[in-house]
């Protein structure tokens, strides 16, 4: 008897006062959606640079994404965005993780700078995020956050150096 694999796929949403979050993830289709807004905007928080940042995610590991997301605050929406985000990820890969490649390297030219990425989705470890090099410091505080709580919740250990 052939058992079928169950779809890497992964549901995952939040309903608090301070945001309202729903994602899904493929890891098996490329594709995404996402669409972030905060009721109010905080200095420093480009919530549309920070959507690139995802889109770009989503467009380069290949896989499919919807994210719908509305915060309070921006750095609201970005933060728990983030979280559901790994959850997600987490549960798309419940039944999965012995089948996948657990590490991952990758280094990318952009605009002037180096990008190199490093995981291991392992379930354990920390984080090691440097967006030093990014022009924009409360940005690169804001990405290295969403980037940090993603990994933490979605159980890979990430290095990240821009």
């Amino acid at each position: 008897m052939v058992t079928k694999a169950r779809p890497r796929t992964g549901k995952a949403q939040e309903n608090i006062p301070e945001a309202k979050i729903q994602v899904s993830v493929d890891l098996d289709r490329p594709g995404y959606k996402v669409s972030m807004s905060a009721d109010h905007q905080e200095a420093g928080v480009d919530l549309g640079i920070l959507i690139h940042m995802l889109e770009q995610f989503f467009r380069f590991s290949l896989f499919g994404a919807n994210i719908v997301s509305h915060g309070d605050y921006a750095h609201h929406a970005v933060e728990e965005t983030a979280k559901i985000l790994g959850q997600a990820i987490r549960d798309a890969l419940s039944d999965t993780r012995e089948a996948i490649q657990r590490t991952g390297f990758h280094m990318m030219p952009m605009e002037g700078i180096l990008v190199t990425v490093s995981l291991d989705i392992s379930n354990r470890g920390p984080t090691l995020i440097n967006l030093d090099a990014l022009n924009n410091k409360a940005l690169a505080s804001m990405a290295q956050h969403m980037l940090d709580v993603m990994a933490k919740h979605g159980g890979i250990d990430l290095y990240c150096k821009v």
